[in-house]
C-alpha cells in the first residue's frame, strides 16, 4: 500500500513538473491562417471531416463548407431551414459523412450532396459514433437515440436511454457496449435487440458534465473530458472498474474540455476552451502519460478557444476555432530528423 501511495505521488509530481517545464520552454510553430479573408464561411468551426476524395468539410456556425486546398464552397442543405449549423460529424465504414446538427436533424453525403435522414427531432445533437458492427449513432442532447444503418439509410432503429438526462458524449467498447456521458455520471448500456439496459454507471467527475469520450486504441482505457474538471482516465475491463483524475498540476486539473482527437500516432489532441489544445500520449496499460505541452497563443495560435482538432490524409493538423477560423499546422511542424551520413539525412 505504502508502494502504490508512493507510487502515485511521483507520477503526479513527474506529471507537474513535465507540464511546468514545458510551459517555461513552449515551443513555437508556423500556422497556415483562415480567416475572414479566406471566405470561410464563420469563425466559429465546429466539426472538421475529410471525405474520401481528399475534400476537407468545415461545419461553422453559417453551415457547412467544403475546403478543396485553394477555396472554401459553401455546402447547401437539401432545404431551406434558416439558422441550422452542424454540431458533429463522422464518417462511417462505407465512406459517407455524417452531419449531426442544432435543429435535431442529421444529414449525410451521397452522389447527390447531403440527404436528410427521415428522423423527427428537434434536439441538439451532441454526439456521432460508429459502433464495432459499423452501425452510426446520433444522440441528440435528451430523449431518442436513433441508430442507423450506413448501407441501407432507410434503416433506422430507435432507442430510449432513460428519463432525465442529458447526453454529450458518447463511445462503443470492443464488446459492443454504449456509453454515455452525461451531466454528471457515464452510463454503461448493453444493446439488447431493440432495448438499451443500464449495467453500470461511473461517477466520480466532481460535478462536471462529461463532454468527451475518447478509447484509447489497442488498450481498454477511456480517456474522459469534462467542462472544468479537466481529464480523467477510465479503465472498465474486469470485474472493477478504475477512475483517476489527471491532475498534476492546476492548469490540468481544471481544463474545460470540448473534444478529444487521437491521431494515427496515437497521441490525444485534447481541444479546451481557454487553454489551447494539449498533446497527451498515454500507454497501453494506462500507467503511463506522456505530454508535449500546449499549443497555444505562445505557441503562435490566434486565440485559445479550441473546439476541433483533425489530421488529414497528408498528416497536416487542423484546428479549429471557436471564434477566429481554422488554423493549420503542416505535417512536417512536428517531425524531428537527427543528423545522418547522407545528405538527405542532415538536410
Amino acid at each position: 500500500m505504502i508502494f502504490k501511495t508512493n507510487r502515485k505521488k511521483i507520477f503526479s509530481t513527474i506529471v507537474c513538473l513535465t507540464f511546468l517545464f514545458l510551459s517555461v520552454f513552449a515551443q513555437t510553430y508556423r500556422f497556415r491562417y483562415y480567416g475572414n479573408e479566406s471566405n470561410i464561411p464563420d469563425g466559429f468551426v465546429y466539426t472538421i471531416n475529410q471525405d474520401n476524395n481528399g475534400y476537407l468539410w468545415v461545419g461553422t456556425r453559417m453551415g457547412i463548407s467544403k475546403f478543396d486546398g485553394f477555396e472554401f464552397h459553401n455546402v447547401a442543405f437539401p432545404d431551406s431551414a434558416a439558422g441550422r449549423y452542424p454540431t458533429a460529424s463522422i464518417r462511417d465504414s462505407q465512406g459517407n459523412l455524417w452531419f449531426g446538427c442544432n435543429d435535431g436533424t442529421i444529414f449525410f453525403t451521397g452522389k447527390n450532396g447531403l440527404n436528410k435522414l427521415p428522423v423527427q427531432n428537434n434536439m441538439s445533437i451532441s454526439a456521432l459514433a460508429t459502433a464495432p458492427d459499423g452501425s452510426v449513432w446520433a444522440f441528440p442532447q435528451a430523449g431518442e437515440i436513433y441508430r442507423i444503418d450506413p448501407a441501407d439509410q432507410e434503416d433506422v432503429k430507435i432507442f430510449r436511454a432513460g428519463e432525465g438526462d442529458m447526453f454529450f458524449s458518447a463511445a462503443f467498447t470492443p464488446s459492443g457496449d454504449l456509453l454515455l456521458g452525461t451531466q454528471e455520471y457515464i452510463k454503461v448500456l448493453n444493446i439488447m435487440s431493440d432495448t438499451l439496459v443500464l449495467r453500470d454507471t461511473v461517477g466520480g467527475f466532481n460535478y462536471s458534465s462529461i463532454t468527451s469520450l475518447q478509447r484509447l486504441k489497442d488498450s481498454d482505457w477511456y480517456l474522459a473530458g469534462t467542462n472544468g474538471s479537466g481529464l480523467y482516465k477510465l479503465n472498465l475491463s474486469g470485474e472493477v472498474k478504475s477512475l483517476s483524475r489527471l491532475s498534476g498540476s492546476d492548469e490540468l486539473a481544471y481544463l474545460d474540455v470540448q473534444a478529444i482527437y487521437e491521431d494515427q500516432d496515437d497521441i490525444c489532441w485534447i481541444s479546451t476552451n481557454g487553454s489551447g489544445v494539449l498533446r497527451l500520449r498515454i500507454s497501453p496499460e494506462g500507467a503511463d502519460m506522456y505530454s508535449s505541452g500546449f499549443i497555444d497563443q505562445n505557441s503562435g495560435l490566434p486565440a485559445n478557444n479550441i473546439r476541433s482538432v483533425f489530421r488529414d490524409q497528408e498528416g497536416n493538423y487542423w484546428i479549429g476555432h471557436f471564434g477566429e477560423g481554422l488554423s493549420m499546422l503542416p505535417s512536417l511542424s512536428l517531425a524531428f530528423y537527427s543528423p545522418g551520413m547522407t545528405p538527405e539525412a542532415s538536410n
